[in-house]
């Protein structure tokens, strides 16, 4: 009997070593981690795979601060026990069963939720009736201006989830106040005009709702961590270094093949001459990454890029210069890293750029759920337009992790180098 619950105890270790938590209501307590946060604000510690997740999707302005200890609790969905712990605006399950990066996956509070208030529909709905309002086919609902723009910004299906409402009125939980609202599979989004611009669409306390009314009667046993053993130094060793920080794990989506169109070479090994005649580049917090490479290959180009830039915004920037003729000669276009490209906006870009005998698009490569639509909407777009070509820079970064930092898409010296060859070498075509 000993010899048996000797090896049901190593087991139990063992499993919760690899982040398999079995569904048991007694837990083994799991082996210290090195990668771990503890916040005062709170007292709790969020660590592992939770940390790497909680870092790689937002932190504080996604997730919130920890609200309670990791502990198994059994899903709604599919009555599963899961490893989880709760956050202000969401919860985190590890699903080990699944290969990365779904190993980790966020808890649908915002169905739970709207389910929960609205049990036969929310009333006095209106879709999005803003310029940009796209139609999703799987809910039925609309999805536009602020409420899009902050979608595509931060995380989109992978983080928020389809919406499952259209826009409505809503009095806070919180404050008492009404507030325009819509409801998405994880999240809900309020609009706060009163604001400055980067906080008028804030996410509600999900997490802390689902917390309070499901354990009210106090928290369920924690998962226990034994302290952390302190390394000895001998004589002949230094310090421990601080652990480097956890790689970010995020959500990718099925690669949308990209359909044939007219591609500047793949790689060049040495640097192109450039081109005669004003180039005009715009792009985002890729392209800034690389601009200085740019600047030193192509002598003429001007380069626009800001953090964050969205396709939208970038079409603005489009239409102001060429209303004031300063366009160029060539124009390069790397959109879309921040968020969905559509053929709509694409031909939006085409109709600015008519009279400009050169366009570049350059695709982009960055670990989201939008990368290979995008991909697809630009490739097919080179083939519609006679001044339009392609810049693979998905084809050319493939495999190649030494690209770009950890992020998965921001670009190291050497992926900088590579990145301006590529254009430079289109330029040049």
């Amino acid at each position: 009997m000993k010899q048996l619950l000797s090896t049901l105890t190593t087991f139990l270790s063992f499993t919760l070593v690899l982040g398999i938590a079995p569904a048991l209501s007694t837990q083994a307590a799991p082996p210290a981690q090195a990668n771990s946060r503890t916040f005062p604000e709170t007292g709790k510690t969020v660590r592992g795979k939770f940390l790497e997740y909680w870092n790689a999707h937002g932190g504080l302005a996604q997730q919130g601060y920890p609200i309670s200890d990791e502990f198994m609790e059994a899903s709604d969905l599919d009555g599963k026990s899961y490893h989880i712990q709760y956050f202000e605006r969401l919860v985190i399950e590890l699903h080990p069963e699944n290969g990365p990066p779904n190993d980790v996956l966020l808890s649908l509070l915002g169905r739970f939720r709207y389910n929960q208030k609205y049990p036969d529909s929310a009333p006095g709905q209106l879709s999005s009736t803003a310029a940009d309002a796209v139609l999703f086919p799987e809910t039925g609902m609309h999805l536009g201006g602020l409420f899009l723009e902050y979608w595509n910004a931060h995380g989109g299906l992978a983080q928020q989830g389809y919406p499952i409402s259209e826009e409505l009125t809503e009095i806070s939980d919180l404050d008492g106040q009404p507030y325009t609202v819509q409801y998405f599979e994880r999240a809900v989004f309020e609009l706060h005009p009163e604001n400055a611009p980067q906080y008028q669409v804030l996410l509600s306390h999900l997490g802390t709702f689902q917390y309070k009314a499901r354990y009210a009667s106090g928290a369920p046993e924690s998962i226990v961590y034994p302290p952390e053993p302190t390394p000895t130094p001998t004589s002949t060793s230094t310090p421990t270094s601080t652990p480097r920080p956890p790689t970010p794990i995020i959500p990718t989506a099925t690669k949308t093949p990209i359909p044939t169109a007219t591609v500047a070479p793949a790689r060049p090994t040495v640097a192109p001459v450039a081109p005669s005649g004003k180039v005009f580049a715009l792009g985002d917090s890729v392209m800034l990454g690389g601009a200085t490479e740019l600047r030193r290959l192509v002598k003429s180009i001007e380069i626009d890029a800001t953090v964050s830039r969205q396709v939208a915004s970038g079409i603005s920037v489009l239409k102001s210069r060429r209303d004031a003729g300063r366009l160029g000669d060539a124009v390069v276009i790397h959109l879309g890293n921040n968020g969905t490209f559509t053929t709509q906006q694409f031909d939006q870009i085409m109709q600015a750029l008519a009279k400009v005998p050169k366009v570049i698009f350059v695709t982009i490569k960055v670990p989201r759920a939008w990368e290979g639509p995008d991909n697809a909407v630009i490739a097919a777009g080179v083939k519609r337009y006679h001044n339009a070509m392609l810049a693979d820079w998905h084809a050319v970064s493939t495999n190649h992790p030494d690209y770009f930092a950890k992020d998965g898409y921001h670009l190291t010296a050497k992926g900088a180098k590579l990145y301006s060859e590529l254009i430079a070498a289109a330029l040049s075509k």
